[in-house]
């Protein structure tokens, strides 16, 4: 009884996850971001994500 339970909430919650029209990134920097190369990064990961519905933080 409990697998199905637990079947039944991770259904719901896939489901829930997966109506989102817009998707989110959270980028999460270890070092200061004004050096080089993590701006090099994030505007990568930007031009990566460009054409699609992507919000990224």
């Amino acid at each position: 009884m409990k697998k199905i339970i637990i079947l039944f909430w991770a259904a719901i919650f896939i489901i829930m996850g997966c109506s989102q029209s817009q998707k989110k990134i959270l980028v999460i920097y270890s070092y200061h971001p004004e050096y080089e190369w993590c701006r090099q990064e994030k505007k990568g990961i930007e031009d990566g994500f460009k054409a699609q519905d992507v919000t990224i933080e």
